[in-house]
């Protein structure tokens, strides 16, 4: 007890030993300040250990192959507009009072959101698609048969697209079609997994195993599969024969060729083999330009010709009959004039679907003596696509509980620690007691960096990028050092022993909860927590320093932990 005494009344001037059972390292030390970050120091090896082994294993993570980025080739006046791009892919990024972020993040942490951050929109512009597109066959007024090439590190598509019908004027192309082969840069074979070495499908990076194509390979691939003389049959017919295809395998000079996912080692006889779809889209324009030159306005729908081709028997739009499939509208952007009237050069576009949304940027026809377009160029940017459920109020409650169990052991190991360390410094005066902002503030950034570590910092192997967003970060410090910086001062002007473990768990939870569901869920721990500090400050005794009158039970408790300290 004369220990604590000359806490009180010097500031602590001399600490004779530190550690249990008195056989630490002896430190002349100063009370407050010094004793508490010495205190923590000691205290928080584990902690640091494992923020250490966290940091190592994410430096590890995503090791191998990886795509190499690509740039816009279309000189376009902007860039499509990103955080438009990211609402269209199902983040509504705005709080609720009520129910709460419709986006908000898994991880229950204020400003963390699904979708995409701010520091995310430059890597979708290096993950941009580039597309070519030439002109084959032309009519006076417009092109009748052009290719389409896409590629990009995964895959290499290759397709021919036929206008079906032009306008009455023949200016321009108003009903066409387009097949495409989509080949997968990479093979896939049988292989061993598992303790029994059970059979599975096994794939290699993407890029590891090339195979360009172009219109020879383009017109091999149809050959193989029976479609040769594709274009002279009607639409029915085209979709009956590009299913029958689908099914098959093909033995090539380039290995086998299978034109379906393959999800099991009995779905295919091939041990080894590449996968090569095919895609089968319609077009048709919406509106003519006012001049009725060239078309304003078209819109693509995918058809599937695989399982359910038979959905799609009948010659009709199906738009609003499916949910999910692949729709894509254009819209002209610009003009250029010609010999013959006016040609549309740029034109943008929006691709949706169930996995993804993309938007497109055109341009071409620049020989301004041509009637038509001979060739162009566009750029694909893509998001994936939130799915309806992710969104709704039961995911993120369940989720937010889910991801809880295994932050709050984290928050409350270093916490604790530091509630330990405090206790040291009890009876101290009102200025030493605001001397814990500081290692307050260590704890909180040394738990806020691991926690941002193990639920957000990721690295994607394939792109060779880390996602590291900063929002969720400042979030977390701001969640664990409020609390903290709280019970400082509550314990300097109530003289209670106010720990942060009674603010920050309760504070992290509301804030966590109020940010995911709204007050819905974070009112009421709100005004649980209002009732549990109030009565357990109300419960404290106060701060004792030498010279006041201190009661017997006091002074046996100070006896006993005297004792402890000294045993």
């Amino acid at each position: 007890m004369a220990l604590d005494n000359e806490l009180c009344q010097n500031g602590g001037r001399e600490l004779q030993k530190l550690g249990p059972g008195g056989d630490g390292l002896p430190s002349v030390v100063g009370a407050g300040l010094p004793l508490v970050i010495t205190r923590m120091l000691q205290r928080s090896s584990l902690m640091l250990l494992l923020l250490l082994g966290v940091g190592a294993g994410l430096t590890l993570q995503g090791c191998g192959a990886y795509c190499e980025p690509q740039h816009p080739i279309v000189p376009y006046d902007a860039l499509p507009d990103l955080p438009q791009m990211d609402i269209s892919a199902g983040c509504k990024n705005v709080w609720n009072w009520k129910w709460g972020n419709p986006c908000a993040s898994s991880v229950p942490v204020v400003w963390a959101k699904k979708g995409y951050y701010p520091s995310d929109f430059p890597q979708v512009i290096l993950d941009v698609e580039n597309e070519n597109y030439e002109c084959l066959d032309s009519t006076p007024g417009y092109c009748a048969m052009w290719t389409a090439k896409e590629v990009t590190c995964a895959e290499e598509d290759f397709g021919v697209c036929k206008c079906l019908s032009g306008d009455e004027n023949s200016k321009y192309c108003k009903k066409w079609t387009c097949i495409a082969k989509e080949a997968d840069q990479n093979l896939c074979w049988v292989g061993c997994c598992g303790k029994e070495c059970s059979p599975c499908i096994v794939c290699g990076d993407h890029g590891s195993n090339p195979y360009p194509m172009n219109l020879a390979s383009f017109n091999e691939l149809m050959n193989l599969g029976g479609n040769s003389e594709i274009w002279a049959l009607g639409e029915a017919d085209m979709k009956n024969n590009l299913r029958e295809s689908h099914w098959k395998e093909f033995n090539t000079p380039h290995g086998c060729i299978v034109s379906r996912d393959i999800h099991s080692a009995q779905e295919t006889s091939c041990s080894t083999w590449r996968e090569v779809e095919t895609e089968l889209s319609y077009c048709q324009c919406q509106r003519p330009n006012d001049s009725g030159d060239y078309c304003q306005d078209w819109k693509c729908e995918e058809q599937d010709i695989g399982q359910f081709a038979i959905l799609f028997a009948k010659k009709i739009s199906y738009e609003d009959l499916i949910t999910g499939a692949e729709e894509e509208h254009y819209e002209c952007a610009s003009a250029t004039t010609t010999e013959m009237g006016s040609k549309c050069n740029k034109w943008k576009g929006t691709i949706k679907s169930w996995e993804e949304v993309e938007i497109t940027h055109c341009e071409g026809c620049s020989d301004a003596a041509a009637p038509h377009c001979k060739a162009w160029a566009c750029d694909e940017y893509e998001m994936v696509k939130l799915k309806d459920y992710e969104t709704t109020f039961g995911a993120r409650f369940g989720f937010a509980i889910l991801h809880l169990i295994w932050m709050l052991p984290i928050i409350t190991c270093p916490i604790t620690t530091l509630g330990a360390i405090r206790s040291d410094v009890d009876k101290v005066d009102t200025w030493t007691a605001f001397f814990p902002v500081i290692p307050e503030a260590i704890v909180a950034f040394f738990t806020c960096s691991l926690l941002w570590m193990l639920g957000f910092l990721r690295h994607h192997a394939q792109e060779n990028f880390w996602r590291a967003p900063g929002t969720p970060f400042w979030g977390l410090l701001l969640t664990l050092l409020i609390p903290g910086v709280l019970s400082v001062l509550g314990s300097a002007l109530t003289r209670r022993h106010i720990i942060s473990p009674l603010l920050t768990i309760p504070v992290f939870l509301i804030v966590g909860f109020t940010w995911s569901c709204g007050l819905i869920v974070g009112g009421p721990l709100a005004l649980l927590l209002v009732v549990f500090v109030g009565f357990t400050i109300s419960n404290l005794p106060k701060y004792q320093c030498a010279g006041h009158q201190v009661s017997e039970s006091e002074s046996e408790e100070s006896d006993a932990s005297e004792l402890l300290r000294e045993s």
